[in-house]
């Protein structure tokens, strides 16, 4: 599978919210309320991606991946989000029946050329939920560092242990990612 990767744009806003909400409903069954994952998640992402596309900020960045059938994974990050931790990987997401293909690692690795393209050599970090085993054992894999753990109150109310996994900058993620040029079709209009 060699998917096409393109920037978002500001259009992008349902596809992302569409991709974002399958992603929860099938990685955060458990963490989030059956309730919201069946009925709501998908307004309620919505609602957030056109609010942030409409106002995205001259660092925002972000990339969807394509195959055949249409868009099966994104990655938004916010350069140099933080002063003390550096960038914000905000969102990476990809299709439940293809991970664990490597469309996430293609889809890091895209956004942290671009990010050195731009200038940015700042630690990259993300948060991840304590309870998502599975997106913290890749992102160990990937030789991301487990900085802080921290407990805040989600949208939902609810309280949820996270993880703030850190890389000390964008061409170590890259590295990580194992993901060179030639794997991937990269369009960049």
């Amino acid at each position: 599978m060699t998917p096409r990767i393109r920037p978002i744009t500001p259009a992008d806003a349902l596809v992302l919210a569409r991709l974002h909400a399958e992603s929860w409903r099938s990685a955060y069954r458990g963490l989030f309320s059956d309730t919201f994952l069946d009925h709501e998640v998908h307004a309620e992402r919505l609602q957030a991606w056109t609010e942030r596309m409409t106002a995205l900020a001259p660092a925002d960045l972000g990339f969807i991946a394509e195959i055949d059938h249409g868009p099966v994974g994104f990655i938004f990050v916010r350069a140099a989000h933080d002063p003390a931790w550096g960038t914000l990987v905000d969102n990476l997401h990809v299709a439940s029946g293809l991970r664990g293909q490597g469309l996430g690692r293609q889809l890091l690795a895209t956004a942290m050329r671009e990010l050195l393209s731009r200038g940015h050599r700042h630690p990259v970090w993300l948060w991840v939920f304590e309870q998502n085993e599975a997106a913290r054992r890749v992102y160990a894999r990937l030789g991301g560092r487990e900085a802080e753990r921290a407990v805040d109150r989600s949208f939902d109310g609810a309280e949820r242990a996270k993880w703030r996994v850190v890389w000390q900058s964008p061409e170590a993620l890259r590295e990580a990612c194992g993901v060179s040029a030639s794997t991937m079709e990269t369009n960049p209009s």
